[in-house]
């Protein structure tokens, strides 16, 4: 029963496309300069599939523009703030959440038609959080054209976190599932990148990119 709940709630996403809390692109970006990205079995990503209702998604990667001239070249696809997907059912992200098992995790509320923050049991976190001091996680709702989900923003950085990055140390990371219909579309990466000797918060361009989400598109 909770799974055709589920299907029939999510179905029909709407095509208006939103994230709560509101967040825009910086000054100087231009929502109008971006490439489309395709996230399937040859993506140059890193694609773990439960199932493979998630192949062909596509979603907008926002360029950012360099300080101080007109280029949007400073955007590399090795930049994209999104170091692996994983195509997941929908039913466990209901029951389960995801997440990196903080002290805060997300369950969906009926009530409400959103996910919102809980507080996980000591046994449901990750015995490396337990030592360290803890930072609240940022949520958002998110939905995109033809889906619905969530983003979770974590400063709370492990060792094991720095193969997210290889390039510049991980400040930031993001954990997200946009759903439609049974499947889920969930992945994880690191925020904050070094261009040119600039360190960017991509927070921003990442929430547009899954904003802009359509999975299953042929």
């Amino acid at each position: 029963m909770k799974k055709l709940y589920f299907l029939f709630l999510f179905c029909c996403a709407s095509a208006n496309s939103t994230i709560t809390p509101e967040i825009l692109l910086p000054a100087g970006s231009n929502q109008k300069q971006f490439q489309i990205n395709t996230i399937g079995e040859n993506s140059p990503i890193q694609y773990i599939q439960q199932n493979s209702s998630c192949n062909d998604a596509k979603y907008k990667n926002f360029y950012v523009p360099a300080e101080g001239t007109n280029s949007v070249d400073e955007l590399s696809p090795g930049k994209i703030p999104f170091a692996q997907w994983f195509c997941l059912y929908a039913t466990d992200i209901y029951e389960d959440g995801y997440g990196p098992g903080l002290a805060e995790g997300v369950s969906y509320s009926k009530t409400k038609s959103l996910w919102i923050k809980k507080k996980n049991k000591k046994t449901d976190i990750s015995p490396a959080y337990l030592n360290t001091p803890y930072k609240p996680i940022d949520l958002y709702n998110i939905s995109s054209p033809n889906s619905k989900g969530f983003a979770i923003i974590s400063r709370n950085i492990l060792i094991s976190d720095r193969e997210l990055s290889k390039n510049s140390p991980v400040k930031k990371i993001i954990y997200f599932c946009m759903i439609r219909d049974t499947e889920a579309l969930c992945g994880v990466g690191s925020l904050v990148h070094n261009i040119n000797g600039q360190e960017i918060d991509f927070t921003p361009y990442a929430l547009k990119s899954l904003e802009s989400m359509e999975i299953g598109i042929h």
